[in-house]
């Protein structure tokens, strides 16, 4: 438009602005923009906790991403756990898209969504980023609990009630 006016300077400035908002749409979208709406959950737990790692994939973008920490004190099975990061995330976000990837068969199928355990493609390796999502979030925690740990000890080991050999308090 600002180019058949003579306009060239507005016509290219408009024109980089395309090409930017370009470049960004194509770095940001993970797989085919076919794949228009849904969420994956993957999970990973310890002895303790699961970890439901989440994913929101918009027009092959992740647009959202956010890991939960599930206790398992009353030794839940992995469904029960996974099923629980999933009504988590529908309460915190209000509303959860209608397809949602999981890594294992659900017994339980709730109306409005469609429960897919993928075995391969794009929606495969979309379950298995979010799987990785939830290990390294457990490792990260792992490491945090290990290095606050070790300088609590260090801290401590500062603090020495004995008193070393040779050393004698003042005499009269």
């Amino acid at each position: 438009k600002h180019a058949e006016k003579w306009e060239f300077e507005k016509a290219g400035a408009i024109k980089r602005q395309i090409d930017t908002l370009s470049e960004y749409v194509a770095k940001s979208v993970v797989v085919s923009t076919s794949i228009t709406r849904l969420d994956v959950f993957g999970m990973e737990q310890d002895d303790e906790c699961a970890y439901i790692s989440f994913l929101r994939v918009v027009d092959g973008a992740i647009v959202q991403a956010h890991t939960l920490e599930i206790d398992n004190k009353l030794d839940s099975s992995d469904e029960e756990l996974l099923w629980s990061g999933i009504l988590e995330m529908h309460e915190r976000l209000g509303r959860l898209s209608p397809t949602l990837l999981v890594p294992m068969d659900l017994t339980i199928a709730p109306d409005g969504w469609e429960v897919t355990v993928p075995q391969r493609g794009e929606k495969r390796k979309l379950l298995e980023l979010a799987e990785r999502n939830a290990h390294f979030y457990m490792l990260e925690k792992k490491k945090r609990q290990s290095d606050s740990k070790s300088e609590k000890t260090q801290k401590d080991g500062a603090h020495i009630s004995v008193r070393p050999a040779g050393l004698t308090s003042s005499e009269s």
